[in-house]
């Protein structure tokens, strides 16, 4: 079904032999169709055959990481689904389960930071792949829990005796931070594309704890100047995959310059709502800053 990979998984088929023609030659071959429903034995759920229900279900988290903070995000889409954004955050089985029923398609996010006991770094496209690549190579790898993301992908990894912030590009251009006060969204949910976030087929089967070289750039690095074509590019607006970078940038510029915070957040608060398509939640434009 060419790049259609989820039609065949879940669907008893039936392999039957018949012969084609290529090139003028009758040659043998084998042919796979999909069986009649009348023709399917009814079948017992189990964790091959998920339905669409059990796919979805946000208690289905990957059990080498418990008692993480769960939050439902709208359908197809990175804006929390709650009243109170992150604040409502929970563990509680009762409380996740009703949000589900409600709304079975919402997207699922686990916030990071010490009360989930995770942060998560966010490689953003193919050049934060290399520039991650090249510090792998000159400091350390940096392997952990990976998820697929429609550009990248997020790397999982074991809260630090130090907190770790929320951060854009500190480490490198478009690796971003996930931390306290942070949320990142996990599978099955759905982009907006209709292709689902998956575990990566090389990810670690355990969260383990970071490279010491990643936490101390987290810490410690700064960018590099910024030209004033770079100014006037981002100010212009950015869409998604730059807007936590873009943010971090201005915010970072405004407050060296003895801005208020608060005038900080709202001045970054306006800019993302009319120069980011689509805008960053409120929430996350704060916790940046």
């Amino acid at each position: 079904m060419g790049d259609d990979t989820d039609y065949w998984p879940g669907h008893r088929v039936e392999l039957y032999p018949t012969t084609t023609t290529l090139r003028g030659i009758t040659v043998d071959c084998i042919r796979i169709r999909a069986l009649s429903p009348k023709a399917l034995p009814a079948a017992e759920p189990d964790e091959k055959t998920p339905s669409k229900e059990t796919r979805r279900d946000p208690n289905r988290l990957p059990p080498a990481a418990p008692g993480l903070y769960i939050l439902p995000c709208r359908p197809r889409d990175k804006r929390p689904a709650t009243a109170n954004s992150l604040k409502e955050a929970t563990t509680d089985p009762n409380i996740i389960s009703e949000w589900w029923r409600q709304q079975p398609d919402n997207n699922i996010a686990i916030a990071t930071g010490a009360a989930s006991g995770i942060f998560v770094v966010d490689v953003d496209g193919l050049d934060a792949e290399a520039l991650l690549r090249q510090l792998e190579v000159e400091l350390g790898p940096c392997r952990g829990v990976e998820v697929i993301t429609a550009r990248g992908r997020h790397i999982y990894f074991r809260w630090p005796h130090d907190p770790v912030r929320n951060s854009a590009g500190k480490i490198a251009r478009h690796i971003d931070m996930r931390g306290e006060g942070g949320y990142v969204l996990s599978p099955p949910s759905i982009r907006p594309t209709g292709r689902p976030y998956c575990w990566s087929v090389n990810s670690a089967t355990q969260i383990a704890d970071a490279p010491g070289w990643l936490l101390s750039k987290q810490k410690g690095a700064t960018a590099s100047a910024t030209s004033s074509s770079e100014w006037r590019t981002l100010v212009y607006g950015v869409s998604e995959g730059a807007r936590d970078c873009g943010v971090a940038e201005l915010a970072g510029h405004l407050l060296r310059h003895n801005i208020n915070p608060f005038v900080v957040v709202g001045l970054l608060q306006s800019w993302n709502a009319t120069h980011c398509t689509p805008p960053l939640p409120s929430g996350e434009v704060e916790s940046i800053v």
